[in-house]
């Protein structure tokens, strides 16, 4: 399973990941929330991230690379547009 894993492509895994993110939101009808926290904190985002990097030795030994992928997703302002993107499109179509 690891190895299938390994063999994709990092970009395919990382939209996979934001999906879930979003569809995990979606269920738990935290979509609306989550896109006003979101939109609030774009213009500290990226600091947001650092701290998450900073702080993940600390906590990876009970989360593994959760911080990591966070902070990936509020570094980058497209990747970010593109889960705000997938959050809106799935809270008015939960079948997408």
């Amino acid at each position: 399973m690891e190895r299938m894993a390994s063999t994709r492509c990092p970009e395919q895994e990382e939209l996979t990941w934001i999906q879930d993110l979003a569809s995990g939101l979606v269920g738990r009808r935290l979509a609306m929330p989550a896109i006003v926290l979101l939109e609030m904190c774009r213009p500290v985002a990226f600091i947001g991230s650092q701290l998450l990097l900073l702080l993940d030795p600390l906590v990876s030994p009970w989360g593994g690379t959760f911080a990591r992928r966070y902070a990936r997703l509020l570094e980058d302002p497209q990747q970010l547009d593109r889960f705000l993107e997938l959050l809106e499109n799935q809270r008015h179509d939960p079948a997408a």
